[in-house]
């Protein structure tokens, strides 16, 4: 395990981070841009809220998406992502493989930090209803941001 993935646990997040993603949507032949925000908020010393706000440039024109995970500490310390309704999503683990079972999809994914101080989410879905890939690069939301 690198330092920087080391360093990029949970708490190391809080805050607001830019994101810039791009769905590579194999079925359908076209890649999609999204851009937006993520909020980190500390809800208690065990759980942090994620949530996510931005736009997704489609074909048909831009259009709003949003989503909320939290990152929960589990009793023996390690850190699992949750989606919003307490269902399970995967471990917190950088520079490590992720796996979600979403039958009769699978999603594999990866956290990698960057040497500049952001970090990378990539998803990979594949089945007999997805084939993409999702690569999400996130950058600390700085004061001379402008508003998305």
């Amino acid at each position: 395990m690198s330092v920087l993935a080391e360093q990029l646990t949970p708490p190391d997040l809080l805050g607001e981070w830019r994101f810039e993603r791009t769905v590579d949507d194999r079925r359908e032949a076209r890649r999609m841009p999204v851009h937006g925000v993520a909020t980190f908020t500390l809800v208690s010393p065990s759980r942090i809220e994620w949530r996510e706000s931005g736009v997704l440039e489609s074909p048909s024109g831009p259009l709003p998406v949003e989503q909320t995970r939290h990152v929960v500490r589990g009793d023996g310390g390690e850190w699992r992502v949750l989606f919003a309704d307490g269902r399970d999503f995967h471990p917190w683990a950088v520079d490590a493989e992720l796996v979600h079972d979403c039958a009769p999809d699978v999603y594999r994914g990866h956290v990698h930090p960057t040497l500049s101080g952001s970090w990378i989410l990539e998803w990979t879905s594949t089945g007999p209803a997805k084939d993409y890939t999702s690569t999400t690069t996130y950058s600390r939301a700085g004061a001379g941001d402008a508003p998305v």
